[in-house]
């Protein structure tokens, strides 16, 4: 009887042995599902901020350069500046309308106190005029900084919302993970438009994207092979 007791002693601890070893490679793969997941949300992070910073710049620029933003903005102030130059030649004693026009910028470009000097020995109605064609550039200066500054802001949104949304992803490809779930399937814009899934397995990782019918194919077959 002692003997079968140490047998029967010496069998439970070798169960033991191997669940504790299963137990700890189970602890190591969730360790590195951890550190893999630490270092995804790092990463997201640091595209997320690499890319605000290349859309303000290149979006800015792109939206400068196009021909809604030129039109509304630029093309009006050349034509406040052109206007302004005409004005300057009629009315004061600048007659060559290269240097009207060159004046003309400056004003654009100068503080309300220093147009008001360089303009203070004029008679006081085409003080009213130059003034007004002056402030007319500055309010659309100010709203063209405001239409950029709006178009940044409304860019870092949708950037922050994207990186949530990635993140948000890695939580439930994780969970899914954790629940050992051998499939799971993602779907976003790119998928839902040309009718695949991105397929990711519990035991293989990302799969890439697949056609829904191939993958319910796929999933059918995988069935009939396990009931055999």
């Amino acid at each position: 009887a002692f003997a079968n007791l140490r047998y029967e002693n010496k069998q439970l601890s070798g169960k033991v042995s191997e669940y504790e070893k299963q137990v700890a490679e189970m602890q190591a793969k969730l360790d590195e599902q951890a550190s893999k997941y630490s270092e995804l949300e790092t990463n997201f992070s640091n595209e997320r901020k690499l890319r605000e910073e290349m859309e303000d710049k290149v979006g800015k620029a792109n939206l400068a350069e196009s021909k809604e933003f030129r039109e509304r903005f630029d093309v009006k102030k050349d034509k406040l500046v052109e206007d302004l130059a005409k004005v300057i030649v009629e009315k004061t004693d600048v007659t060559d309308l290269n240097k009207a026009t060159d004046f003309a910028t400056k004003l654009m470009a100068a503080s309300d106190g220093d147009v008001l000097h360089a303009i203070e020995n004029l008679p006081s109605y085409v003080q009213g005029s130059i003034y007004n064609l002056v402030k007319s550039g500055k309010d659309l200066d100010a709203e063209r900084s405001a239409a950029l500054e709006q178009w940044r802001t409304t860019q870092a949104g949708l950037s922050e919302a994207a990186a949530r949304e990635r993140i948000e992803q890695a939580n439930k490809i994780r969970e899914a993970q954790g629940q050992k779930i051998p499939y799971m399937l993602i779907v976003g814009d790119k998928e839902a438009e040309n009718g695949t899934v991105s397929v990711r397995t519990r035991a293989g990782g990302d799969e890439g994207a697949m056609a829904l019918d191939d993958f319910a194919a796929k999933i059918g077959e995988e069935i009939k092979t396990r009931a055999k």
